[in-house]
């Protein structure tokens, strides 16, 4: 009895690590990450001797950001990160991923205002642990609204300023439902920093900056 308890404090103590890297999209410090060359809207250098003949200015960078985006693809980002942490581990620990259900979106404003809205956005999953054979339904809720301020150079999007406002992000394992403390934004009080791409008028993506561990973005699509 007591090995059996002592396995399921463990695994939920995992659990906890683990999503605290899988939802806070920027939960750590990455000031001394440098940006990789991308595709995201950048900041035009004047290298010619003559005046340009095009009549059109070259956008600002960060300008495709501003509007609202819904996530539109997590499940890609969940995976990279739960096998990219348990393998960097050498963790026995399995996820499942069992899909997404409800709604998120990143609202970024002209004067370097941001937010992020969740209407019970929630990732469900399984984990297993191979040494102990437990099989554990779990899940990640967000709901509500944070804010933060962004700032961008090239393609590396900067939050700071972070204000958790009315967000809350539950964690539920096993029946049994605890409050995280980040954000989407990262962690409250730090410097939280993503690559980004606009391909297109209508698609986002953002990277999380990590100084070891290569993560699928996530994938938004523009909403009126």
């Amino acid at each position: 009895m007591y090995a059996h308890h002592h396995s399921a404090t463990k695994l939920s103590y995992g659990l906890v690590i683990l999503l605290a890297l899988a939802l806070a999209l920027a939960a750590c410090n990455t000031s001394g990450a440098t940006g990789a060359s991308g595709t995201g809207a950048e900041a035009a250098t004047a290298t010619a001797t003559t005046a340009p003949t095009a009549t059109t200015a070259p956008p600002a960078p960060g300008e495709c950001l501003v509007g609202k985006w819904q996530i539109s693809d997590f499940t890609s980002y969940f995976n990279s990160v739960t096998n990219g942490v348990t393998a960097a581990g050498k963790s026995d620990l399995t996820v499942t991923n069992k899909g997404v259900t409800g709604d998120a979106w990143f609202t970024f404003n002209s004067d370097g205002t941001a937010e992020v809205t969740g209407d019970n956005f929630t990732q469900n999953f399984d984990v297993t642990s191979t040494s102990g054979g437990l099989d554990i339904p779990a899940s990640v809720t967000v709901s509500g609204t944070a804010q933060a301020k962004y700032t961008v150079s090239a393609d590396q999007l900067t939050f700071s300023d972070q204000q958790p406002g009315d967000m809350k992000i539950s964690v539920t394992i096993m029946g049994t439902t605890t409050d995280a403390t980040d954000t989407f934004f990262g962690q409250i009080g730090s410097y939280a920093q993503y690559l980004y791409t606009c391909p297109d008028a209508n698609t986002l993506t953002l990277k999380v900056v990590t100084t070891s561990l290569d993560f699928t973005p996530v994938i938004l699509t523009r909403v009126p």
